[in-house]
């Protein structure tokens, strides 16, 4: 009985027409087939454990990482959340609407250099320059022309000798003096 496909054509050799020895050989290429394709799906059996094993080794790397990437980003919403707590919590600069510093020819620069000096941190340097610029930009609309260095340097060398600053670095022909609050 033969073994035919629908097209006609024959499979192969009916076992029944085989000679006494051909039925070995014809079993041992079955069999060599059947080796090759063992050892081909041993080798892919091997190949995708060791891709098991990669991915595995890969996913734990991974996962560490996300762990501290989170950790960090935890960490860091705190201290955003903190600072905006903090941001919130500073006390607005003093209103300076209804204060009199003086007419505008002659203004008083020593009560500008004052609330400056205040709205200052304690451990902040002060210096002349950084003082006349923040005296004409605040109070620019007040006095009539600019204040100088020299007219700021003058009141806190005053404030200085009354005992109210005390003096961080002395100054020279090219450097100015730096004051700190005393307290």
């Amino acid at each position: 009985m033969s073994r035919t496909r629908r097209s006609g054509r024959s499979q192969g050799t009916p076992v029944a027409l085989l000679e006494p020895g051909q039925l070995g050989r014809v079993l041992g290429d079955v069999l060599g087939h059947l080796d090759e394709r063992i050892a081909f799906h041993q080798e892919q059996e091997r190949f995708h454990t060791e891709k098991v094993d990669f991915h595995q080794t890969e996913r734990q790397a991974h996962a560490a990482e996300l762990e501290r990437l989170t950790a960090h980003r935890e960490s860091l919403s705190r201290a955003n959340e903190a600072a905006d707590h903090l941001a919130a919590t500073v006390p607005a600069p003093l209103a300076l609407e209804h204060e009199d510093f003086g007419p505008k020819t002659r203004p008083r620069i020593r009560k500008m250099v004052e609330r400056l000096i205040h709205q200052q941190e304690p451990e902040t340097p002060i210096g002349p320059l950084a003082l006349t610029r923040g005296i004409n930009q605040l109070f620019g609309d007040r006095i009539q022309g600019r204040i100088e260095p020299a007219q700021v340097s003058s009141a806190l060398r005053r404030m200085a000798r009354e005992g109210r600053l005390k003096i961080l670095r002395k100054g020279g022909s090219h450097r100015e003096t730096l004051y700190g609050v005393r307290g």
